[in-house]
């Protein structure tokens, strides 16, 4: 008897806990199950919702998850969150919205977990264009010689169920579009080419982003596809070096390209000096060096003619000057036929003892301190004609005026021949005196240190000068030239001191001295006392007003024959 007693009450406790525990949680979902969005356009979102109940006796804690992929989004989670977690009271609901934001094309399926035990599928079609690059988003030409071309497909597929619209811009050189450019309208599965050519005019590494634009994909209004292409091909580079210095051609123009300085030769001397023609390019380079224009007193003792160079190889060639006559005299060396297709032709200056034009123009910078004209001189310091090629004003043109009136009548156009030691003047005219204005005036002629000559033009409005201001002329600076030093005597008081400063033709400096006195003589010396080898310096003057500032002149050239 008392064994059923137990039994009975047992079954009685199990009973409450089972129906105390249902009435204490009972969640209801109204809704699809599966959840059907149907079809959504890509780009764009559609939204259903579910009812959640809460038909138990207590408070239900909710907690729903975040979907896996973002093709699904809760609505009020925000960024970030991982859960949505919301309180019901017994007998309340709970609209939760759910939208489909497709990112691609086709059914699309998804597990929604309503707390631990409660799961609903989502189901969406995304529908649209759908772009593809079937050849990838990058297009390599890889290496592409230097003078050809090219030409490499970018297929554009479309993948979706409408058609893709879009617009295929030009890109620029080296590349270009054989076909394909403009408006494109690709029907569902089908594909669209684009044809693009590389065709290098120098040799480097070229990128370009291709943009397709217009495109009617919401995802991606603009597709880049990036072009990249090498040039590759011969480079010419030419090379001298001479006590232990090195001297390097000066690229792609129209030249010359080098200057070969034999120094001082004596009558009846011969001295051969060695450069070389290197090719740095990835082509086998070829062409021919000819024979001196100036013969005698130069020639070519080795490594005249054609040549086929290997990428990295070099070829050395070596020229004479024999001086039968006295005095200096000037050349030109060529190599032509060149296959780099920037540099079909190299030219190389020839100069035995001091044969050469040097040019000097005076003032470097033109102020015109409410003047309306201003006098410039070129003068030839050299030992051989000058040729005058051009003088223009290249910056602000409308500005700043030439005046030829001064000039001889051989050179009325800027285009003329001046002997050593002779000079010419002309005039530089202001337009405007009104507003703070600058320009620049370019000399270019055959000096083969400096073809081209810039002189800053300005118009100061509402500054006054000071001594920092004044340029060579107006300090009243004379300099003199001998064997063994270069001398300077200053005698404008405006400047409290004068410091000249001597460099090689690489820019390092050999010796600097100074003087308070505005004398000051300046020995061809280096730092070691020992006198310096023939060749050509530069030397550089520093001024010093009487305000303490400071200003540079122009950089001059000095070759020195003992």
């Amino acid at each position: 008897m008392k064994r059923l007693v137990a039994t009975a009450i047992g079954l009685f406790w199990w009973l409450v806990m089972i129906f105390e525990t249902a009435a204490l949680a009972q969640i209801t979902v109204l809704g699809d199950n599966p959840l059907q969005f149907g079809d959504v356009l890509i780009g764009t979102a559609r939204e259903r919702t579910l009812v959640i109940r809460n038909d138990g006796l207590e408070e239900l804690r909710l907690r729903i998850s975040r979907p896996a992929s973002d093709h699904f989004v809760l609505v009020g989670l925000a960024e970030g969150e991982a859960f949505l977690d919301a309180a019901l009271r017994p007998g309340a609901i709970y609209v939760l919205a759910v939208r489909c934001v497709p990112r691609r094309v086709g059914i699309i399926e998804e597990i929604l977990m309503i707390t631990a035990d409660r799961e609903i599928r989502l189901l969406c079609n995304g529908i649209g264009p759908q772009f593809t690059f079937v050849m990838g988003d990058t297009l390599d030409f890889r290496e592409v010689e230097v003078g050809r071309a090219v030409d490499r497909d970018i297929i554009i597929r479309n993948d979706g169920t409408e058609n893709l619209r879009g617009t295929v811009t030009a890109p620029s050189a080296p590349f270009s579009l054989v076909r394909g450019e403009g408006a494109f309208d690709i029907p569902p599965g089908r594909t669209y080419t684009v044809t693009v050519r590389c065709a290098p005019t120098s040799r480097g590494i070229f990128r370009f982003p291709l943009e397709i634009r217009n495109l009617s994909s919401a995802l991606e209004p603009t597709k880049i596809a990036t072009l990249l292409c090498q040039g590759v091909g011969p480079e010419i580079t030419l090379v001298w070096r001479r006590d232990n210095q090195t001297a390097l051609d000066t690229g792609p123009v129209s030249g010359p390209h080098l200057t070969i300085d034999f120094g001082t030769v004596n009558l009846n001397e011969a001295r051969d000096i060695s450069f070389e023609i290197r090719n740095n390019g990835e082509r086998v380079l070829q062409g021919t060096v000819n024979g001196p224009t100036s013969t005698p007193p130069f020639s070519v003792v080795n490594g005249g003619g054609s040549f086929t160079l290997n990428p990295g190889a070099v070829r050395t060639v070596t020229v004479r000057c024999h001086l039968r006559s006295p005095g200096g005299s000037t050349g030109t060396l060529t190599i032509t036929a060149i296959n780099d297709a920037d540099e079909s032709t190299k030219t190389i200056i020839l100069a035995c003892g001091r044969a050469i034009p040097d040019i000097d123009v005076s003032p470097m910078r033109v102020d015109f301190q409410g003047q309306e004209k201003k006098k410039i001189t070129i003068r030839n310091t050299g030992a051989a004609p000058l040729m005058l090629r051009r003088v223009s004003i290249v910056q602000n043109p409308a500005a700043f005026r030439l005046l030829t009136n001064l000039l001889p009548n051989a050179c009325k156009r800027f285009s003329c021949s001046l002997a050593p030691g002779q000079s010419i003047e002309f005039e530089v005219q202001a337009r405007t005196h009104q507003s703070t204005t600058t320009g620049i005036l370019r000399i270019s002629s055959d000096d083969p240190d400096e073809p081209t000559v810039d002189i800053l033009l300005q118009v100061m409005v509402g500054s006054s000068s000071s001594s920092a201001d004044l340029d060579a002329e107006s300090r009243r600076l004379e300099i003199r030239e001998t064997k063994h030093a270069l001398e300077f005597t200053l005698a404008s008081a405006e400047v409290a001191e004068l410091r000249v400063a001597l460099y090689d033709l690489r820019g390092r400096k050999i010796v600097e001295a100074s003087s308070r006195s505005g004398q000051l003589r300046l020995e061809m010396l280096d730092q070691q006392g020992k006198p310096l080898a023939n060749g050509v310096y530069l030397y550089a003057i520093t001024y010093q007003g009487a305000d303490g500032s400071l200003l540079r002149d122009r950089v001059r050239k000095f070759v020195l024959l003992r």
